[in-house]
Order: C-alpha cells, then sequence, then structure tokens
C-alpha cells in the first residue's frame, strides 16, 4: 500500500508540474507534494527497518520504534501542516491582487 502510494503521489506531482506555468523558483504546490512524498517514503524505510528488527530478533527494539513513529509522525505532519497552511495564507494575504 505505501508503495503504490509512493507511486500515485509521483504521478500526480509529474501531472501537476505539466499542468502549470515553467517557472525558475519552487511554487507552493511543489514543497506540498514533495513533503508528501518525503512522509510517505519515511514511512517505507521505517516499515522496512522495523521488519528488519524483527526477523533479526529484536523485536523489543522493533516494538519501540514502531511506538516512536506512531506517535512522531503524525506530530510531524500535523506541525508540517501548520505551518504549510500559515504559510500560504499569510503569502496570499500579503499579495497586491
Amino acid at each position: 500500500m505505501g508503495m503504490t502510494t509512493l507511486l500515485t503521489l509521483t504521478a500526480m506531482f509529474g501531472s501537476t508540474r505539466g499542468s502549470v506555468p515553467k517557472v525558475s523558483y519552487s511554487s507552493y504546490l511543489d514543497i506540498w507534494m514533495v513533503a508528501c512524498i518525503c512522509f510517505v517514503f519515511s514511512s517505507l524505510i521505517e516499515f522496512t527497518f522495523a521488519h528488519f528488527l524483527y526477523r533479526s530478533n529484536m523485536r523489543v527494539m522493533g516494538d519501540r520504534v514502531e511506538r516512536i513513529v506512531q506517535i512522531t509522525m503524525p506530530i510531524v505532519f500535523l506541525l508540517f501542516n501548520a505551518g504549510y497552511w500559515h504559510m500560504l495564507y499569510t503569502a496570499q494575504s500579503n499579495s497586491k491582487w
């Protein structure tokens, strides 16, 4: 499921890059898509590491890694969302449109 999500996000990123005007700087959409891809990729890395620990008979360490990630990943994602949407709102309210 994680691999499918990663491939879907990559396809979405490619299609959105093709449908927006070419600019020399990173847009807010680029930041959002890259962050989402990084979060999904980091969850795949965490799964691989925890699975390795389970298979290496280090179940206690694998459980600890799982518990830490179950707590920290949603918090980090919420903090990213808060910062991103605040930045987007302030940039839009400061524009001269």
